[in-house]
């Protein structure tokens, strides 16, 4: 299996291995992200030592093997006592540079008692060492309870921590090399960029028929995947996924997703789900770049692309895709992802101008959505991302629109009458992004002014 970028992360890890001190990294990061792919890819060459997916043979296995080839015990050390076993990995660690991995620790969580013979060996063996600790886990709630928070016997342990992300659109691209730029954003939207997802896509085949064969059949690795990862992720799945349905389906605030579950629950369960959701990052609370800090201004949605994806356009064709009419189903669903398109657009470009700020007129400190009203109309107004210098009092208002036809001057004109309204900006700049291009009119109109950009997807990413 090719490796994809990653290239900030492995040198960070190299970073850290050449330091040649303790070290205990945490790496989280959502199913099917890539930590274990990471890990496989940064432990080449390397002297290690894995205990994953409660692999104990294997790992009583490879400790006792590397014990013996350094001379460290004479005959095979069978035990699966963890506290005998690190015992032996903090002797390997005193005579060679020594990763260990413990990748997806499912047994930890199990018995966290486990959890203190680690902290244990940490404190008072490890430390003494220049071993290198990996610790991997995809439950992004059990990693902050658990290993990053304040109750685990691991708090203050750690040396540093990892993060792993989805891929940017620019990152995905490299998947599915063999598509147009149109086609690409379309698979980056329905895979939120998670690597294991942009894998099923082969580009050698039509869009179409990935995207069918992976969410609009039965055998389809998408096909159920969200009610798998909930299933996984939460003791009480059903409750999760109502809300995230509910939120999926255009609800945005507390009151609205209590009053819409047909299960009647106490407010203070909702919140813990909502936070639970937030936590494993499936569900966001989104705020106005501007003046978003009062809390009554956020609202929820969906942050994971796929499970947004699943809900508004496969749930509601589970009964034809059981019957093996899924081609049926994605032809039905196909005048919708234009609309759905547009919010994965909208991040596409906050991502293109966060990569470009070099050559942007300043360094922003912020890059969002804002949402408001606007007091002189008492009318409801939306701006798809603004970039703001707070000291400079600088601003860049910018517009992203999905459709086939060509932007005209007429939208230039909206934006601009926008950013008017904001007083408190002195230098203002209106970038517009098109799917497909620009009229002449509107290219005519932003050459005659320097504070107006135009930008094609094929002008942000053709070049590449």
């Amino acid at each position: 299996m090719h490796f994809y970028g990653r290239h900030i992360e492995l040198n960070f890890l190299q970073r850290m291995y050449e330091s040649n001190k303790f070290s205990f990294i945490p790496i989280s990061g959502r199913r099917g992200v890539g930590k274990s792919a990471l890990i496989s890819k940064f432990a080449d060459n390397k002297t290690t030592i894995l205990l994953e997916n409660d692999d104990i043979e294997t790992f009583v296995s490879d400790v006792s093997q590397l014990a013996k080839t350094l001379q460290i015990i004479e005959d095979s050390f069978l035990s699966k006592d963890l506290t005998k076993l690190f015992d032996i990995i903090y002797r390997i660690s005193q005579k060679i540079k020594l990763l260990f991995i413990i990748d997806e620790f499912y047994f930890f969580f199990k018995t966290p008692k486990l959890l203190n013979k680690l902290q244990f060996a940490i404190d008072k063996k490890f430390k003494r060492t220049n071993i290198m600790i990996i610790l991997a886990h995809s439950s992004l709630a059990f990693m902050k309870r658990h290993i990053l928070g304040y109750e685990s016997p691991l708090y203050g342990r750690r040396t540093t921590q990892l993060k792993i992300s989805p891929f940017t659109f620019s990152e995905s691209r490299e998947f599915v090399s063999k598509y147009s730029l149109i086609e690409q954003a379309l698979v980056y939207g329905v895979t939120g960029g998670v690597p294991r997802y942009l894998e099923l896509f082969d580009s050698n085949n039509p869009l179409d028929e990935n995207l069918i064969f992976n969410y609009f059949s039965p055998q389809g690795y998408l096909f159920l995947e969200p009610k798998n990862l909930f299933g996984q992720e939460f003791k009480d799945p059903g409750i999760h996924e109502d809300i995230v349905r509910i939120i999926a389906n255009g609800a945005t605030s507390f009151n609205e997703i209590k009053n819409k579950l047909e299960i009647k629950i106490s407010e203070e369960k909702i919140k813990n789900c909502l936070t639970a959701l937030i936590t494993a990052e499936i569900v966001e609370i989104s705020k106005p770049v501007i003046d978003g800090t009062s809390e009554h201004k956020g609202i929820y949605c969906i942050k994971d692309d796929m499970y947004n994806f699943w809900y508004n356009m496969v749930e509601s064709k589970l009964f034809l895709i059981n019957y093996l009419k899924g081609a049926n189903a994605y032809q039905s669903v196909l005048p919708l992802i234009n609309t759905f398109m547009g919010g994965i657009f909208e991040k596409i470009c906050i991502q293109y101008m966060a990569s470009k700020m070099d050559d942007l007129p300043f360094i922003p400190d912020k890059i969002g959505r804002w949402w408001g009203t606007n007091n002189k109309t008492k009318s409801q107004m939306e701006i798809d991302f603004i970039a703001i210098s707070i000291n400079n009092k600088e601003a860049i208002f910018g517009e992203c629109k999905w459709s086939n036809q060509l932007v005209d001057k007429s939208e230039i004109i909206k934006l601009i009458e926008k950013a008017k309204y904001f007083v408190n900006f002195e230098t203002k700049y209106c970038y517009l992004f098109s799917k497909t291009g620009f009229t002449e009119r509107a290219k005519e109109f932003a050459s005659e002014n320097l504070s107006i950009k135009l930008f094609s997807l094929y002008d942000m990413f053709d070049h590449n």
